[in-house]
This record gives structure tokens, sequence and C-alpha cells, in this order.
């Protein structure tokens, strides 16, 4: 697992992906727009584009269809499985402007939290 969502994004690089969990009907880019903390100032951009059920990951700020902004410390819990991206949405850690649709897309990206299960 990455430990970070720099990390993540890098190891997804290279060319289309295959994840079965993007269904072949869904196309858009999605825009990710990670604030560094407060030494750095600055703002990385990312695009992950949907065709087909493929993954693209690309650096780069171009026209997306829904964009995702937070501080670099969310997108890396997030990357860690640490946290959804609904739940950040919910609790205000993230902004998004765009096609709301994409953004359900997004959480099949990323892995989710590691859930305890007990058995009874």
């Amino acid at each position: 697992m990455s430990e970070s969502m720099r990390d993540f994004l890098r190891e997804a690089q290279g060319g289309p992906r295959r994840m079965g969990l993007i269904p072949p009907r869904m196309h858009g880019a999605i825009g990710l727009s990670i604030r560094g903390d407060s030494t750095e100032g600055a703002v990385e951009e990312w695009q992950i584009c949907l065709h087909e059920g493929t993954v693209t990951v690309r650096q780069g700020g171009e026209r997306s269809d829904l964009v995702i902004s937070a501080d670099k410390a969310v997108f890396d819990r997030i990357a860690r499985g640490e946290t959804r991206v609904t739940s950040a949405l919910y609790r205000n850690d993230i902004q998004i402007e765009g096609d709301m649709r994409l953004l359900m897309m997004v959480s099949r990206i990323f892995p989710g939290p590691r859930e305890s299960v007990q058995r009874r």
C-alpha cells in the first residue's frame, strides 16, 4: 500500500489499467488538486481519466469533469486507506466541483479503510 497520494499516483502512471470496479460506460476526467503543507505552499495537479473501464493517471492540471481539492495530508490518508473519499467530503476535508457521478468512481479507485471484523 502506498504511503502517500503522490506515491499512489506515480505507481498508477504509465498507461491504461483495467479496473473491474469501473463500469465500461463511465467516462470522464477527474482532477486532483493537492495543496502542499504550510512549508511548501504549492499545489500539485494530477488527472485520472476513466475510459471504457480503464484508468489512466497523468500529472498535470488539464480540463477535468470533476475537480477534487484538499490538503496533502487528507489525500495521503485516502491513499493509505485510512479514510474514504466520501467520508472526507462529509467531513468537509475535501472540496469538489463538477460531475458528482465521477466522485463515486474515485471511491472505487483508492483502497478503503481496513475494517475490523468481529466473528460472533
